[in-house]
């Protein structure tokens, strides 16, 4: 009854199997089953149990035996002694050598057996030769002694005989000799005994000399035969004295142990004729293999009843016959003995398994149906428990993946729109509503307001971006600045009409909103909607999701913020740099030009003044010459010609100087005109004079450039001569144009027409010497009248064209060419300001433009346009303009 009690509790069973007439056959053949496999099962373990006793049994058997010869093999070695005496009629025929000769076998064919003596019988009148005799064997100090009441050697006093130990081997006992046994009360009780009994003896355990542990000694008297006078009469036996041997009993016992192999048993060794308290001998554990002569907790008593062991576990006792005495040898089992029983284990676990199987098979074909339906119904649950678990998971991936998403946006860019419209597709995406975007709370405005940045939807579906102010949205919202999330699963449960109305014109029946907070003081939201015709209710991980979405976003916003204005103030930074340098370089070439005016002024005018002087003198000079000339000739035509005059004439040869000298007075009025011109040219080029907006002529500035760059010029084609080669001169062509006065500033745009030619007359010298190369440059000019046809009217403007046919401009370095501190030309040549200078001047001083044209190997075009009339210009302008050269 316990164990169908057990049965019914067990899980897996159904409840009617104890309770249904047709479950009758399974009750039969469970009992059937248990009670057959217990009687299989008591029946081996019977078989076992026996076999077991018997192996035991066998096993005690070959200990006792194996004990009992090894023993007596021992014990025999006494008794030859004894015969090895008996063959000798007289005791002076046994020398020492002779007993040494028979004794050394004897010990080493026997292990246990530890010292082997002969004890000699000597009366007190025969005591004093036999101690001589002793002497002359190298034993000097030799005498009968034993053991007196303090314990310690000295001779024995005069008895009427003695027993002392005459010979002893091995060599290390031969302390001994000398040694009156029967003054040890337990040796003269063995002796007395033997002697009486005329059989060996043996003692009871003792402990051996020299630390040698536990053993015992055994004597056997040895008797010769004396003849009587009497012939008639039989010859009697006296004794002679004892063969004497001292055994080992660890070492004996161990000597029978090596014959044989001990599993899992232990043995005790008594000694019967030994009194109580000394009777233990030693144990053999098999634990260590080993022996203990110390009884421990363990006894014979303990042995017999077998406290220390099961009630069932069998006891041997056998006893051994040790000479006159009686051993008794306990032999037990240990509980490891033979092995566990299990076969009848195995026995009952089979014969349960079978009668399990066969009732369960049996209870499997009777109740099939409702079995097959249990199993789909558990299955259905773990199927829908597995869904939920994989849906789970999904979530937790889609989360992940996107925080991911959303932390690699922020790593690869920190454009705030960037990140913002990412975050809001992939939370669509993960969250599968229909709507989600981005709002910033902005009070810059007339009222608050949320202003949607960018937003996630259906493409057929209408933007939501743009900015609703709170008053047109409700304040359900404003929410948002007091809690950490807000959702709303049905907006009909709005307390605010207007936020209701707003949202249900917008199609959304739910909604999520998680606050996001930057550190500059920001506030947004990002929100998802749901516009199902079913309520959307959030879940906990969605909102989780969207909180841990809104704290990325955060980081994402913050990063930007501080990436911006890094970058704002980098180029703020930067900015301030270039002007700084455009205005070191700006100021360095002003000064530059400056001191080079101031120089070119100076020298102008130091020219000036004599040249001044040298052509007005020339004049006067001409009319002087004239004169004295027109009186020679008179003077030749009036008066006759008279020889020493002649003379004269001839050698200053006055015909030629008369024709040559006007010629010369015309080529130094020549020369100093040229030097007026050039001075004059200076003096406009420089223009130190008129730092002011002036009317000028344009062509004046340029012919002014062209006289200052005329020895370049002149210099290319006596460059080109000295080389050997024959290059044609530069032909400068003017196509001048009807151009009015025009206001400017005449110094700074004479350079920039200085510079404009020299680059052209390097670009022509850099051309290769080719066949019909002409090196030309055209100068031309043209007037722009006003254009009032256009909304945004054009004032009227000149146009100056200065081209070449020289080498062009690369597509590369055009890009740059205005760029400050660019050039192409050597160091030393070149300073890379000519054209940036150019540029300022004509677009910020003049408010013209300045193009370029060019392609390589084809020439290069530059154009300048600039207003007639500066004063059209804001004032604000000119100045900046005239502060920026």
């Amino acid at each position: 009854m316990v164990m169908l009690e057990r049965l019914r509790l067990l899980p897996w069973l159904p409840q009617n199997l104890f309770g249904r007439r047709r479950y009758l056959p399974v009750w039969l053949c469970a009992i059937a089953g248990c009670g057959i496999s217990g009687f299989a099962g008591f029946q081996v373990w019977k078989g076992e149990r026996h076999a077991k006793l018997e192996l035991f049994q066998q096993e005690a058997h070959n200990l006792t035996m194996t004990l009992q010869k090894t023993i007596t093999e021992h014990l025999q070695v006494p008794q030859d002694i004894d015969l090895f005496y008996e063959t000798t009629y007289f005791l002076a025929a046994a020398e020492r050598s002779e007993f040494q000769e028979y004794a050394l076998p004897q010990l080493q064919q026997n292990p246990g057996l530890l010292a082997v003596g002969w004890i000699q019988y000597i009366r007190e009148e025969t005591r004093t030769n036999y101690e001589q005799d002793l002497r002359q064997e190298n034993f000097a100090e030799f005498g009968i002694w034993g053991w007196n009441e303090n314990g310690k050697a000295a001779r024995l006093p005069s008895k009427s005989r003695y027993f002392p130990i005459t010979y002893i081997e091995p060599s290390q006992f031969r302390n001994m000799v000398g040694y009156d046994l029967i003054t040890d009360p337990l040796q003269e009780a063995a002796m007395a005994k033997a002697e009486k009994t005329k059989k060996i003896v043996v003692t009871e355990k003792l402990v051996l000399p020299d630390g040698a542990g536990l053993g015992f000694a055994s004597y056997s008297p040895v008797f010769r035969r004396v003849k009587s006078n009497n012939l008639t009469a039989n010859s009697s036996r006296e004794l002679v004295g004892f063969a004497y041997t001292l055994y080992s009993l660890p070492a004996l016992i161990k000597a029978a142990l090596t014959q044989m192999s001990l599993n899992d048993i232990e043995f005790y060794l008594y000694d019967q004729s030994a009194s109580a308290a000394d009777s233990f001998i030693l144990f053999y554990n098999p634990s260590v293999k080993d022996l203990e002569l110390s009884p421990g907790e363990k006894n014979l008593v303990n042995a017999r009843e077998g406290g220390w062991l099961c009630a069932e576990t069998p006891v041997c006792e056998v006893s051994l016959n040790v000479a006159d005495r009686q051993w008794q040898l306990v032999i037990l089992p240990t509980p490891q003995f033979g092995g566990r029983e299990s076969g009848s284990v195995a026995t009952l676990a089979i014969g349960f398994l079978l009668t399990a199987i066969l009732v369960v098979y049996l209870w499997m074909s009777l109740d099939r149906t409702g079995r097959i339906e249990s199993l789909v119904q558990e299955l259905r649950h773990k199927n829908i428990a597995l869904q939920q678990s994989e849906a789970e998971l999904r979530e937790q991936a889609t989360r992940k993946e996107l925080l991911n998403l959303l932390a690699e946006k922020i790593r690869n860019s920190l454009d705030i729109d960037t990140v913002l419209a990412s975050a809001v597709q992939e939370l669509r995406k993960a969250l599968q509503v229909e709507r989600c975007c981005f709002a910033w709370y902005r009070t810059d405005g007339v009222e608050p307001a949320w202003e949607v940045v960018t937003e996630s939807q259906p493409e057929e579906w209408l933007p939501l971006v743009g900015i609703y102010p709170v008053s047109s949205i409700g304040k359900e919202f404003e929410q948002l600045l007091h809690r950490q999330s807000w959702q709303v699963d049905d907006v009909a449960t709005l307390a605010d009409p207007l936020t209701q109305d707003w949202l249900s014109k917008l199609g959304v029946n739910s909604l999520a909103i998680v606050p996001v907070r930057t550190q500059f003081g920001q506030m947004g939201a990002a929100i998802c909607f749901s516009h199902g015709k079913v309520s959307h209710a959030w879940t906990e991980r969605e909102m989780e999701l969207l909180s841990a979405v809104a704290a990325q976003l955060s980081i994402a916003l913050n990063q930007a913020e501080l990436y911006n204005e890094t970058r704002a103030k980098a180029a703020e930074l930067k900015i301030a740099l270039d002007q700084l340098q455009q205005t070191q370089t700006q100021l360095v070439q002003h000064e530059k030009m400056s001191a080079l005016g101031q120089l070119v002024a100076g020298i102008a005018h130091e020219i000036n003044n004599p040249i001044t002087f040298i052509a007005g003198n020339i004049t006067y000079a001409e009319e002087y010459i004239a004169d004295l000339l027109e009186i020679i000739e008179f003077y030749q035509q009036r008066f006759p010609e008279v020889a020493e005059t002649e003379d004269i004439f001839q050698e200053i040869d006055l015909d030629f100087i008369t024709s040559d000298l006007p010629k010369i007075l015309a080529s130094m009025k020549s020369g100093a005109d040229r030097i007026k011109n050039i001075v004059l040219s200076l003096r406009n080029f420089s223009r130190l004079d008129e730092a002011d907006v002036k009317e000028v002529d344009i062509h004046s500035g340029i012919e002014s450039a062209l006289m200052l760059l005329d020895s370049r010029l002149h210099h290319y084609q006596e460059d080109d001569a000295a080389s050997g080669s024959s290059k044609p001169p530069i032909q400068i062509v003017k196509e001048y144009g009807n151009l009015p006065k025009i206001e400017c500033y005449p110094s700074q745009l004479n350079q920039v027409f200085f510079n404009l030619l020299a680059n052209a007359i390097d670009a022509v010298t850099l051309v290769e010497a080719e066949h019909n190369y002409q090196p030309r440059i055209l100068i031309a000019t043209k007037f722009i009248p006003e254009n009032t046809d256009n909304e945004s009217s054009e004032p009227a403007r000149v146009a100056i064209l200065v081209k070449d046919n020289g080498c062009g401009i690369k597509p590369e370095v055009k890009e740059r060419i205005f760029d400050p501190f660019f050039t192409t030309k050597p160091v030393g040549r070149g300073t890379g300001m000519g054209l940036s200078i150019s540029y300022k001047v004509v677009v910020e001083m003049h408010k013209g433009q300045l193009s370029c044209s060019s392609e390589p190997d084809m020439g290069s075009e530059f154009c300048i346009e600039i207003p007639v009339r500066q004063s059209s210009l804001q004032p604000q302008a000119l100045a900046a303009g005239v502060a920026g050269i």
